[in-house]
C-alpha cells in the first residue's frame, strides 16, 4: 500500500464538490429525503461527457484496466499503483497487454504517469473514491501549495510555491 495523502493535482483539471440527494420511503410510505455522501468499497465512476466518451471508445484489455483502478482505489485518495504482474494475476490480462491498455488510459486522460515508477494519478474527472466534500478541500489544498508540471518525460512532477 502507498501513502495516499497529499492528494495530487492535475494540470487544468478542478473538482468541485456538490451534495448528493437521495430519496427513500420509511415504511409508513412517508418519502425521505437525505442529503450526504456515499460511502461505498469500490470507487464511483463519474457521470461525465467527458468520461463517458473515454469508456464508449476503450480497448477491452482498456476497459479491464479501468475496472481494476475503480476496484483498487484506496478511499479520498487519486493515487494508485499499478503493477504490471498484479493486474495481470487478477484480471487475467497477459502480462504483455498490461502496458498497453495503461498506455490507452494515459492517452485518454484517466491517469497520469508520474516520475514514480508504476504509480499514477487518476483523474477525478473520471473515477473518485471519496467524500467529494473532503476531495475537493484536500485537491485544492494541495494545488495552492504545488504547481503539477509535465517533466520531459511527460511525467508529472509536483513544484512547490514558494511565497
Amino acid at each position: 500500500m502507498i501513502d495516499c495523502k497529499p492528494v495530487l493535482t492535475i494540470p487544468n483539471v478542478e473538482v468541485r464538490a456538490r451534495d448528493t440527494t437521495y430519496s427513500t420511503t420509511d415504511s409508513d410510505g412517508q418519502v425521505i429525503i437525505i442529503k450526504g455522501r456515499t460511502f461505498g468499497v469500490a470507487a464511483s465512476v463519474r457521470r461525465n461527457e467527458f468520461n463517458m466518451s473515454i469508456c464508449y471508445g476503450l480497448s477491452k484489455s482498456a476497459y479491464v484496466l479501468y475496472f481494476y483502478i475503480i476496484f483498487n482505489l484506496d478511499y479520498n485518495s487519486n493515487v494508485i499503483n499499478l503493477n504490471f504482474n498484479r493486474i495481470s494475476s487478477e484480471t487475467k490480462l497477459s502480462i504483455r497487454s498490461v502496458p498497453n491498455a495503461i498506455n490507452e488510459l494515459i492517452e485518454k486522460k484517466v491517469i497520469y504517469k508520474t516520475y514514480k515508477q508504476s504509480i499514477y494519478v487518476v483523474n477525478p474527472k473520471c473515477i473518485t473514491n471519496c467524500s467529494v466534500v473532503d476531495f475537493e478541500k484536500s485537491y485544492t489544498d494541495f494545488s495552492n501549495r504545488y504547481i503539477a508540471e509535465y517533466n520531459s518525460n511527460n511525467e508529472l512532477i509536483y513544484k512547490e510555491i514558494l511565497e
